[in-house]
């Protein structure tokens, strides 16, 4: 299959929305955390904040992964099922 089987204009179209849609989730987790240390300065409830905040960011991480994986499964799918399946 070429690689333009995988990349098509849908997968690139969902890869950038996933991929915007991370690194908002990221900025604004560092935003948080920049927030709560000045905010709070060092305690239980900050470091109660910063672990949730990981703990958050890790998942979103996953959560993209996971969607990017199927987005390129789905479009590897959609081409053996037309037959324009192409050993290189």
């Amino acid at each position: 299959m070429a690689s333009q089987d995988w990349f098509g204009p849908e997968n690139l179209k969902a890869l950038v929305k996933h991929t915007v849609h991370c690194s908002a989730a990221i900025l604004s987790f560092v935003w948080l955390s920049w927030l709560v240390r000045w905010a709070l300065g060092p305690g239980l409830l900050s470091t109660i904040i910063e672990d949730t905040e990981k703990f958050v960011l890790v998942v979103v991480l996953l959560m993209f992964l996971v969607h990017v994986g199927l987005d390129l499964f789905r479009e590897l799918a959609r081409n053996v099922k037309s037959g324009r399946f192409v050993a290189a």
